[in-house]
């Protein structure tokens, strides 16, 4: 009762956004243009699309190894503690240092993670990997984002519905693996 209030009082900002339309035409040409000079960014933007959609294994890793659904609790509180943290730290940071550098630094951060995922056991370990994954998570994400919305100024509303082909590229890959 008390989530449908806070969903419901969440809501009560968006009644006053005003109405706004957003014209764009669709044209091959167009998109082949954008994904050519921003090869890069669509690349990395359908990689990680499928890292988000795998984002699931993890929690059914733990639960297999601990055999607990508390368990699931535990790294998904923590997930999100981590992930809150180091938004608000990241947010700044990235505002006053090198968005490239902090992204490289999130990057390997990453890397290590998932290898330290697999290098341990135990309840204490996993619960401290998944809070480190989250942290690190949030050195790339917040980095990465800054840069995609830099690259994105010269013509937003265009930049960002073509994102969504990488984005659907990315959980088509995801799930035509698991169908597989």
């Amino acid at each position: 009762l008390l989530g449908i209030s806070l969903y419901l009082v969440s809501l009560v900002p968006l009644l006053k956004l005003q109405d706004t339309n957003v014209s764009f035409t669709f044209e091959r040409k167009r998109l082949w243009s954008i994904w050519s000079s921003h090869r890069r960014f669509m690349l990395a933007e359908w990689v990680d699309n499928i890292a988000q959609e795998t984002g699931w294994l993890w929690p059914i890793y733990v639960y297999i190894n601990l055999v607990s659904v508390a368990s699931v609790g535990v790294v998904g509180t923590l997930g999100k503690i981590g992930s809150i943290v180091l938004a608000l730290v990241m947010g700044s940071l990235s505002d006053k240092s090198d968005p490239r550098r902090l992204l490289r630094i999130g990057a390997l951060l990453m890397v290590c993670v998932w290898v330290g995922r697999y290098l341990g056991d135990g309840a204490w370990f996993l619960y401290t990997i998944t809070l480190l994954g989250a942290m690190a998570g949030k050195v790339f994400a917040i980095p990465y984002n800054t840069l995609l919305f830099v690259e994105a100024k010269a013509n937003p509303v265009e930049f960002m519905l073509l994102r969504e082909i990488p984005v659907f590229l990315g959980r088509l890959t995801v799930f035509a693996g698991a169908v597989l």
